[in-house]
């Protein structure tokens, strides 16, 4: 007899079922789904089904990473602008304290600060220049530099003029000048980095709210991964070895004469096995023993 071809098979396993032998139990919805697919492929699915939740929140988690790693370095970017744009402005107003100090006593101690700011001045400028063409705002960059350059045009104004001995009040006018200019970098410098320092808040949050839902994505994919992977082996397990230990008990009845213990009716390996020793019983001569 020619061999059956596999799509055949369905059909044949149909006809087994309708034609099943006496002291078969059956099952309906999805046990009589499971019990019906081969050992091969319940083993594929108890394998798989773990394997792609762990693939499913691992894609999830990595997402949340990606998203992590992007909002920091925004907020990096904003909290380095804000810095550079408040250490331009320190320098500015140490240099204006240091010029005042000496232009009140004319003790050139005073001129300390002022002589610190002018060695920092030109690389703090430019990390403010860098920082802000990073955020897109090398405009009002541009506006707190040129008033930076005027802040210290002014204030070696003011040192010259009081070298050369100008009383304190000749040099009114200039200190007032001076004044100005430094009140208007004070608001270009806020202006500048009002939006960045905003930015570094809302940042903030979004960054505590992503560490958070990574949390608890680990937390659930650990626990879906052992969920998904006890209930399948134990699916797996369970029913299989069950079945096992069934058709091993009717194999030993069989051997002694004695009636056969009731098997599920089942289209895979181990179904088939019990319902050809249900058969075997009841096709034997003097039937199956009472």
């Amino acid at each position: 007899m020619a061999p059956l071809h596999a799509s055949q098979l369905p059909a044949t396993r149909s006809r087994e079922a309708r034609s099943a032998p006496p002291g078969t139990v059956q099952a309906n919805g999805l046990r009589r789904w499971w019990l019906d697919l081969s050992l091969r492929r319940k083993g594929l699915i108890v394998v798989a089904v773990p394997l792609i939740a762990l693939m499913a929140l691992t894609s999830a988690n990595l997402g949340l990473q990606r998203n992590e790693t992007t909002e920091r370095t925004v907020s990096l970017n904003a909290r380095a602008l804000v810095a550079a744009a408040s250490q331009v402005l320190a320098d500015a107003v140490n240099g204006e304290t240091g010029i005042r100090g000496y232009a009140a006593t004319r003790d050139p101690i005073f001129l300390a600060p002022y002589n610190l700011a002018l060695t920092r001045l030109a690389a703090d400028r430019a990390t403010l220049r860098k920082t802000s063409d990073t955020e897109g705002l090398g405009r009002q960059q541009q506006t707190v530099d040129a008033t930076t350059g005027t802040v210290l045009l002014q204030l070696a104004q003011l040192r010259s003029a009081t070298s050369r001995g100008i009383t304190v009040e000749n040099l009114i006018p200039l200190l007032e000048h001076e004044k100005t200019t430094m009140d208007r970098l004070r608001l270009q410098v806020a202006s500048l980095a009002n939006a960045p320092a905003a930015l570094v808040a809302i940042e903030h949050n979004k960054l505590t709210t992503l560490q958070t839902r990574t949390v608890l994505l680990d937390i659930a994919g650990l626990a879906v991964g052992l969920l998904a992977g006890l209930t399948g082996v134990a699916l797996f397990t369970s029913g299989v070895t069950r079945r096992i230990g069934v058709n091993a008990e009717n194999a030993r009845r069989q051997g002694e004469g004695q009636p056969l213990e009731p098997s599920l009716l089942a289209a895979d390996e181990i179904g088939r096995v019990g319902q050809s020793q249900l058969r075997t019983q009841a096709l034997r001569p003097d039937g199956p023993p009472s």
